[in-house]
């Protein structure tokens, strides 16, 4: 198994914007594509008081009636707002050990 830098998908998701469409010709995602597609929590995406709090971008279209989501800046607000909690690890320690040890959130 292969280990991937720390920043490959910032660096992946950088790259992609790069290339990323006019506004006019952007692709806008169901909730349940976007759950598919990123792994975030259903409820983060499904449910209005959680996009509100958590500050996830959203269109609303049809009057209002449908939600939509633009992949790309979801990306970005996952770059920018779930960035994981890392803490040194001593290689020679057993995994036991290393969670006895972790800070708890």
């Amino acid at each position: 198994m292969s280990e991937s830098s720390p920043t490959a998908r910032e660096d992946a998701i950088e790259q992609m914007m790069r290339k990323r469409p006019e506004r006019r010709d952007r692709v806008f995602y169901s909730a349940k594509e976007v759950v598919d597609i990123t792994g975030l929590p259903g409820y983060w995406i499904h449910q209005n008081q959680e996009r509100l709090r958590l500050g996830i971008p959203f269109y609303r279209i049809a009057n209002g009636d449908v939600i939509r989501f633009s992949i790309e800046e979801l990306f970005l607000w996952e770059m920018h707002h779930l960035r994981p909690c890392r803490y040194p690890v001593a290689r020679d320690t057993d995994v036991k050990e290393q969670r006895a040890y972790s800070p708890t959130i």
